[in-house]
Formats: C-alpha cells, sequence, structure tokens
C-alpha cells in the first residue's frame, strides 16, 4: 500500500503498475487528471462523483463513485470529505501504522510545515480559506475513523503519531481563527 501524491502519477505507466492496481483521486485540482488518464489506461481511477465536471478527457478507466466512503480493500476506505472540491477525498488505512491506522489526506487537510497541525484552504494558490461549516463537515467526514499517522500531500509532511488528535485540536483550531478569536492578539 502506497500513499502517492497525483503530482508523481503522470511518470506512471500502467505496464509497470503492479496487478490490481488503482488510482484514486483526492480532488481535481489542476490540469492531472487527463494526464493521468493518458498514462495510465487499463487501470481503474476512482474519482468522486461530486468532481466529475472537472473531468476534461472522459475515459473509461474513471469510475465515478458516489456516497460518503468506497471500500477499495477490506481495510482500505475512500472518505468524501469536500472542503475546495465537492468530492474532495481522503484514504484510510485501518492496518497501517502496525494497526493504528493511517490517513492520507492529500490537500483536504493539510500538514502544516511544522508538523504539529493541519489546516484547510479554498484555494492554495490565492491563500483563501475554507469556511468553518466545510472544516466542521471535514472533521464530521473522519470522525468513525481510527488513524494515528497523516501522510499530507507533500511527500515531508507526516505527522507520525497522534492524527486523530492532532485533527480534532487543528479543527478546533482553525474554527476558532477563522470566527475571529485571535482578532485581539
Amino acid at each position: 500500500m502506497r500513499c502517492i501524491d497525483s503530482a508523481a502519477l503522470p511518470m506512471a505507466r500502467a505496464e509497470s503498475a503492479p496487478s490490481g492496481s488503482v488510482v484514486a483521486i483526492f480532488s481535481p485540482a489542476g490540469d492531472r487528471r487527463h494526464l493521468i488518464t493518458m498514462e495510465l489506461r487499463g487501470v481503474p481511477i476512482h474519482l468522486h462523483a461530486d468532481d466529475h465536471r472537472w473531468i476534461m478527457r472522459p475515459d473509461p478507466s474513471i469510475q465515478l463513485w458516489n456516497g460518503e466512503t468506497l471500500k477499495l480493500l477490506p481495510d482500505v476506505t475512500l472518505i468524501r470529505c469536500g472542503g475546495h472540491f465537492p468530492g474532495g477525498t481522503v484514504l484510510h488505512w485501518a492496518q497501517g501504522a502496525g494497526g493504528l491506522g493511517v490517513l492520507c489526506s492529500s490537500d483536504i487537510a493539510t500538514v502544516t510545515t511544522d508538523r504539529k497541525f493541519l489546516s484547510f484552504m479554498r484555494s492554495y494558490p490565492n491563500l483563501i480559506p475554507l469556511s468553518a461549516k466545510q472544516v466542521t463537515g471535514i472533521a464530521v467526514a473522519l470522525e468513525p475513523f481510527r488513524f494515528d499517522t497523516i501522510y499530507g500531500h507533500y511527500f515531508n509532511r507526516v505527522i507520525p503519531t497522534g492524527g486523530k488528535q492532532i485533527l480534532e485540536i487543528s479543527i478546533k483550531r482553525y474554527v476558532a481563527a477563522i470566527n475571529g478569536a485571535y482578532n485581539h492578539e
């Protein structure tokens, strides 16, 4: 099981993918989606149906899914969290981290540079924050899942332990900030 940022996928080829490989798109940001479909013909690419309008080059490999979760394997689940795209998705690996659980959060919940918190953005290039309602929705989507380790969308940004608690603290901190809690500091 590998969580790979989709930026690395255009270099992949279907013929080099292990048997049974699957690709899950966490958010359709940028122009990666059509590059991926050109390079990974035949490998199923799972994209939440709420993000279908961002498919620039339809391909039979793209499998749209509906609902709040999609079980890829007995211990691997895609979770629709929303966020900066309505179908924004994270991957939960229940048996990862020695059975404590792993969350591959991509840019739905970004691991901060100091690796002590998570943060949330509507638009990363334009630094527009995500609303408190959307961040609370991410918390609700992830509440049923147990995880200790969080892999962000940058390879070097990992929260090795305490991930679930850090998510809870980060959401409270973020919502407080967006609601003006730190205006007088």
